[in-house]
């Protein structure tokens, strides 16, 4: 009641409610068990914001294996933007659940999905806020039990105090496994300690950290000691069977705008080309793909039920899809019919062909981008990047030939035995395909040194020199280009996590204390505050200085399945400028295929020809307008987001829609000039146009739309039929005399402090009372809502839906 009540009286004050408020389309919202022989309670916490977590395919895809199985109920939790978690702390409110509105405390498993080693800080606020204990070791036997997965888990050791599971590998099933062992746990009355020993015992890729303690000899890390015998001696990476497994096309469909706001679909796991400085790469191995006829046919359901008008096609590395050419005829002759976008992350090189351009170009003419990584081919060399000089000219001579939208490149710099000549190298380079491409964006990162890959011993470069490349690179680069990097401070941090170990608890315990949260935002990293910390547990640069090869690492506890001596000997090979094939060619004993997991590329069993679909061609003949309601939750969609939720639910209901032309498609639809935020709508319209008759019920489409988005009637009109007379609107709010007084005065108006003048107001009509409901009428060329509300409540800010605003009915201006 406490979260509820905080929500009713305050997420007006807030920007973008529903971040926080949930009813997404394909959204589950089981009630929640109340007994722990029902069913078991998770949470799955993603340590940033809403826009970045839904962004997050993992999320969803666990979200929805979890909440399939009926002894389940699965909620989601994200952390709250600043205004939010301000007003959180101020009142003393926990992180709540989307769904059910519940503290995240109240679950049995709350599972954090931690893809960034800058996510920690806002991991433990989570916790602090919520009022669960820090430190694993302090929580009491009914507390939850703390998850965590992600490739960056493949070290646990900075948060190991901090948590009570680290699974390490691909969880689709092995997270039920652990439900499982936790609910029968409890049920039988086992204690937290029994529970977790036999999580640890029987679920391959968890990792219990408290049975785990560090050896020292001389001040140095010299391994671990285990608290039981019949525990793991190394935590082996999980893996699953990606290519079999039917996955759900049910996939969440928020109702805001969100970073990655598409259909995605994985077709392959792993990537064949061992980048050295690529921690995915490494962690994802083997390579994997789905068979071509089930990504089409999964693609189709996939929008079919998510109606999203681009399909993002996500891996590693796309282009190294076996039978991409295949898949990609199949797949366009489906999204070109349905004006479906197609894409990819980011392209390699030596792998896009004209072919595969046409086919991501055929709707929406989008950027391409391509990461590069090192501007000579030396060190392209040494990380191992198969591309030459060479390639980069004629994939920029076919970007330059299919006239695209534009091109961004990717680069890092301070990667081991850089030299001065491989940094000019970069602007060199990125002037010289600048003469051929007009708009052109460049990415600059610090290569940091990622665990279990072959340079997992060297060291990052920071300070001064990193200074200086940046202002080399700045007075190098020509103008019109733009130009941008990762934060040198960021990127430090970055690293001292990435290779940290549990030494590092009592800095997370001051970085709580000091309140110190979302520091992957430029916006939001307290960098003083993280500089003071540094200096008082004496990290300094030095931390990031070469280990030596030999040393024992602590995380060598995880095996990822790729041996040592392959690193070590990949490690060599860098430093004396060999290149080493993808896996693709043949097999480089890393250690990972064994008899259980294998490099697996897909077959294909029939041929496919490119259909040539050309929908601008269609022809608009019908006009219809579609009158709609959308109440409660729905008064917080901002126009931007009611037009991008109403376009996705059209194409779930596959209606025979008119697109726009130009660069980026979309229905073409006409609207209704919005109400401010807060407002309720009872009787909105939009006019909709097609090419053929709606074969459909207000009622059917309305099964299309979100929760308290309702269609309410579908009228056909003639195609000349005008929607400008509409210019009077029914307004109804909350009864209040002084309201109604100011409203039945005469001469109306008041002085607005921010413009410094009196407003009139004289777009007012007709003023009633009915039922505790004050309703009045008002031509809106002559004045607007907001201005209409600002004169009744003094000048003051209006919180809509304390008042219960609700636009009633859109009028003809001779009604």
């Amino acid at each position: 009641m406490k979260i509820q009540k905080f929500i009713e009286n305050n997420i007006s004050k807030i920007r973008n409610p529903l971040r926080y408020l949930g009813g997404e389309y394909n959204s589950y919202n089981k009630p929640l068990f109340d007994d722990i022989e029902k069913g078991v309670n998770v949470v799955l916490a993603f340590p940033d914001t809403y826009e970045i977590g839904m962004s997050h395919l993992g999320i969803k895809i666990l979200y929805d294996e979890l909440n399939k199985q009926d002894n389940i109920a699965c909620d989601r939790a994200f952390f709250p933007y600043p205004d939010m978690y301000k007003m959180m702390k101020d009142k003393n409110i926990p992180v709540f659940s989307v769904e059910n509105k519940k503290s995240i405390k109240d679950f049995d498993i709350i599972g954090f999905s931690i893809q960034y080693e800058l996510s920690y800080s806002s991991m433990l606020q989570m916790l602090k806020i919520s009022e669960i204990k820090l430190l694993s070791e302090k929580r009491k036997e009914s507390s939850p039990f703390i998850i965590v997965g992600g490739p960056v888990i493949s070290n646990p050791e900075p948060i190991a105090n901090f948590i009570d599971v680290a699974f390490i590998g691909e969880a689709e099933d092995g997270l039920q496994e652990i439900v499982h062992i936790i609910q029968s746990g409890r049920i039988k009355g086992k204690s937290r300690e029994n529970i977790l020993k036999n999580i640890a015992e029987n679920v391959k890729g968890a990792y219990v950290p408290k049975f785990y303690t560090y050896k020292f000899t001389d001040g140095q890390f010299d391994g671990f000691e285990k608290k039981h015998s019949s525990i793991p001696d190394k935590i082996k990476k999980r893996n699953f069977d990606f290519e079999n497994h039917e996955y759900s096309n049910n996939l969440l469909v928020p109702n805001i705008d969100i970073v990655h706001n598409r259909a995605a679909i994985e077709i392959m796991r792993g990537c064949p080309n061992g980048c050295r400085f690529c921690h995915a790469g490494y962690f994802y191995r083997p390579k994997r793909e789905k068979k071509p006829d089930e990504i089409v046919k999964r693609s189709k359901k996939l929008i079919e039920n998510t109606g999203y008008d681009t399909l993002s096609l996500l891996s590693l590395s796309s282009m190294d899809y076996s039978e991409k050419k295949h898949l990609f005829i199949n797949l366009s002759n489906f999204t070109d019919e349905k004006m479906i976008s197609l894409e990819v992350p980011s392209s390699r090189i030596d792998k896009l062909d004209e072919h595969t351009l046409d086919n991501l170009q055929s709707i929406k003419s989008s950027n391409i981008t391509l990461a590069i990584e090192a501007a000579t081919d030396r060190l392209r060399n040494v990380i191992n990047k198969n591309i030459t000089e060479k390639d980069i000219e004629e994939t920029v001579e076919l970007v330059k030939k299919k006239n695209l939208k534009g091109l961004k490149l990717y680069f890092m710099i301070g990667l081991p035995t850089e030299t001065d000549e491989d940094i000019k190298a970069i602007p060199d380079l990125v002037n010289k395909i600048r003469n051929k491409i007009n708009k052109l964006s460049v990415s600059v990162s610090v290569f940091s040194p990622k665990v279990h890959t072959p340079f997992q011993w060297e060291k990052q470069l920071s300070g001064e020199k990193l200074e200086s490349i940046h202002e080399y690179l700045r007075n190098n680069i020509k103008r019109g280009i733009k130009l941008s990097w990762n934060d040198e401070f960021k990127s430090f941090l970055e690293g001292v996590f990435a290779r940290g170990d549990r030494r590092l608890t009592s800095l997370l315990q001051d970085a709580v204390l000091e309140d110190i949260y979302l520091d992957g935002w430029n916006d939001y990293i307290k960098k003083d505050r993280w500089k003071s910390l540094l200096k008082k547990h004496r990290i300094d640069r030095g931390y990031l200085d070469e280990i030596d090869i030999n040393e024992k690492l602590p995380w060598d506890i995880i095996d990822i399945g790729v041996s040592k001596s392959f690193l070590k000997a990949e490690k060599n090979k860098a430093y004396k400028e060999i290149k080493t094939d993808e896996c693709s060619k043949g097999c480089r004993k890393c250690g990972v295929c064994n008899e259980n997991i294998q490099l697996n590329e897909a077959d294909v069993t029939s041929d496919v020809v490119r259909k040539k679909i050309d929908k601008f061609d269609y022809k608009s003949k019908y006009k219809y307008i579609v009158y709609f309601s959308r109440l409660n939750n729905m008064r917080y969609l901002s126009h931007r987001d009611m037009i991008n939720l109403i376009n996705y639910s059209l194409i779930r209901a596959d209606l025979p829609l008119i697109f726009t032309q130009g660069y980026n498609p979309h229905p073409k639809l006409s609207f209704y000039n919005p109400p401010p935020l807060g407002v309720a709508v009872k009787n909105d319209f939009f006019v909709l146009r097609t090419f053929e008759e709606i074969d459909m019920d207000a009622k059917e489409l309305s099964g299309y739309f979100p929760d308290n988005f309702c269609i309410k009637k579908i009228k056909y009109v003639d195609r000349n039929y005008s929607t400008k007379p509409f210019k009077i609107e029914k307004i109804s709010f909350d009864y209040a005399q002084k309201s109604f007084k100011r409203l039945k005065k005469g001469k109306k108006e008041y002085f607005d402090t921010k413009k410094d003048k009196n407003i009139k107001i004289t777009g007012i009509k007709k003023v009633k009372k009915i039922d505790k409901r004050i309703i009045f009428l008002y031509d809106n060329r002559k004045d607007s809502l907001k201005r209409i509300f600002k004169y009744i409540f003094g000048n003051e800010f209006v919180e809509f839906d304390k008042i219960n605003a609700i636009r009633e009915q859109i009028l003809r201006k001779d009604d």
